[in-house]
């Protein structure tokens, strides 16, 4: 029997190339989010008289498991007053941390938003939540603190003449 001595070569290259065919055939794929899990944190599902700052402005937060995101990954944020208009709801794409400012929002209004992580491969949408805003705006109180501060300096000179300073300074902070 005759042996090639290139054959256990050509076996090697073969199973060298087919290597990267075989890891997609098995899902070997670091950038999936299949194993992941995005929802909505805050406003709360079902939360009342959420306050909202002046312009209506109000911060959106949520949170992803695990949180070693893959590479890429980025979020979407979408809110409507009907729950019957997602996907084409309001929507700020491509966030890059887990809270976002959302501005205009109406007062004593019904909210329903969700959260969808995606990247350059996959996306993952979380369930639908809903809130209402407050009646009015919270209000930023102004409090201002005034101290005075008096400073004398009494000086006697030799001729039995007293000279007397006074000096006072107003400091006025403001707290919000």
């Amino acid at each position: 029997m005759r042996r090639h001595r290139l054959a256990p070569i050509i076996f090697g290259l073969i199973l060298l190339l087919s290597l990267p065919l075989l890891n997609i055939s098995c899902g070997g794929d670091d950038n999936s989010l299949n194993d992941f899990s995005v929802s909505p944190y805050f406003p709360r599902n079902g939360q009342d008289q959420v306050d909202l700052q002046a312009n209506g402005i109000l911060d959106f937060t949520w949170s992803v498991y695990p949180t070693n995101l893959p590479y890429g990954a980025v979020f979407d944020l979408q809110w409507s007053t009907d729950p019957n208009v997602f996907p084409d709801a309001t929507t700020i794409t491509n966030i890059n941390g887990y809270t976002q400012e959302v501005r205009g929002l109406q007062l004593n209004t019904l909210y329903y938003w969700r959260i969808r992580m995606k990247n350059q491969q996959d996306s993952k949408t979380s369930g639908v939540w809903s809130f209402i805003t407050s009646p009015n705006y919270t209000s930023t109180t102004t409090t201002s603190t005034t101290t005075t501060l008096t400073t004398t300096t009494t000086v006697t000179t030799s001729t039995a003449t007293t000279v007397s300073t006074s000096t006072t300074v107003t400091v006025t902070t403001l707290l919000q």
